[in-house]
């Protein structure tokens, strides 16, 4: 049974990319020659005890960029043999938090699919902290930031 993994990461607009008004835009990942349109990312910052939903300057980005974090988790997912017998297939969302500092502070699964697969992405998307990320800012001052990053698999 062959595996098609489809890796839909919708997480880094450079600050040219950010429109105007603070949303980020809408960005299409080609992997396979399938084309994935991925939803609006969101950031959140951590204000007043809680996560409040925020227009970022700049955006953080694991060092050597987006293409550089696509390769990585690419290369270091596995498809989980019991999601592959299952036929189990869908989009894990890993929430992860970057600190000021660029380190990842925390990732934990915010939607999975079972079969192993929310393990599996976790574990992928928790390695990116060997590399380390550029933070988050507003109006040039580092933040600690929370967004989610989608992964999804197709078996075939």
């Amino acid at each position: 049974m062959s595996l098609f993994l489809f890796l839909s990461l919708a997480v880094s607009c450079s600050a040219q990319q950010m429109p105007q008004s603070g949303q980020p835009v809408r960005q299409e990942i080609m992997s396979d020659n399938s084309k994935i349109d991925n939803d609006d990312t969101v950031y959140y910052i951590y204000k007043h005890g809680q996560y409040q939903e925020t227009a970022l300057t700049k955006v953080p980005e694991l060092i050597g960029g987006q293409s550089l974090m696509e390769t990585l988790i690419t290369l270091n997912i596995r498809y989980p043999e019991k999601a592959k017998e299952k036929k189990i297939g869908g989009t894990v969302m890993v929430s992860v938090v970057i600190d000021a500092d660029g380190n990842l502070e925390d990732a934990y699964i915010h939607e999975g699919i079972g079969g192993g697969c929310n393990d599996e992405a976790l574990r992928a998307v928790r390695l990116l902290d060997q590399t380390g990320f550029e933070p988050a800012e507003i109006k040039g001052k580092p933040v600690t930031v929370k967004y989610d990053i989608p992964i999804t698999f197709l078996p075939k």
